[in-house]
């Protein structure tokens, strides 16, 4: 899922020489209402309340709207109506954005596990991986269909499969705690115990040795 946040900064308050806050356009123009874009965050609205008493939140609505659709990928327009060409792009753009990252989740996947010797892979995270492959076939097969709605699912369930196998518990466990650092843990521990059942275990062979050498 993706999330934009729609913030109003408050400019009432502040010092005169920093109220009322305004942008500038590149055309050296002042906007009457500044506000900016944030890609992949959201819009922000600079809001002067010095000679208001309240918020008028349809102007505020009026503005982010535009901002809204403009981050949706759609026509910059002041209707809050969506179209259905406009709806079919959206979900068009989704569908393919799911697919791609499922795919490049589970390519990460591969090369972390190529990159860790040894790396043992649980049958939940299998499962999870061939469903987000299985979902992908689905959604690819569901688009050359033109069932649009279909492939979105089937894309959404993919990626969902994807990030869940990519983020187990027990694969962080094994980047957080690589074959050095387990050697660098338990090497401590056990070498003082290991190092006297090694030194008895020459003695022994020494004294063994021995008394092979007085028989022959």
């Amino acid at each position: 899922k993706q999330w934009y946040q729609r913030r109003v900064a408050i400019t009432a308050g502040m010092e005169g020489k920093y109220s009322p806050l305004v942008i500038k356009t590149k055309d050296g123009d002042m906007k009457e209402l500044p506000s900016f874009l944030s890609p992949q965050f959201g819009a922000v609205l600079l809001y002067d309340t010095s000679n208001k008493t309240t918020i008028d939140h349809s102007t505020t609505f009026n503005v982010l709207l535009p901002q809204l659709k403009q981050l949706l990928g759609l026509k910059s327009t002041d209707s809050a109506d969506i179209s259905p060409q406009e709806k079919f792009f959206m979900e068009s753009r989704a569908t393919l954005t799911h697919i791609l990252k499922s795919i490049d989740t589970l390519n990460s996947l591969i090369r972390l596990v190529d990159s860790i010797p040894n790396m043992v892979i649980g049958d939940h995270i299998a499962g999870q991986i061939a469903s987000s492959v299985e979902g992908i076939n689905k959604a690819q097969t569901a688009l050359s269909e033109g069932k649009l709605s279909e492939a979105l699912h089937q894309a959404s369930l993919a990626r969902n499969a994807a990030e869940k196998s990519f983020s187990d518990p027990s694969i962080l466990a094994l980047l957080y705690f690589p074959d050095d650092q387990k050697f660098a843990i338990y090497i401590p521990l056990f070498l003082p115990v290991g190092l006297p059942l090694i030194v008895a275990y020459l003695e022994i062979l020494k004294r063994w040795k021995k008394n092979k050498d007085k028989t022959d």
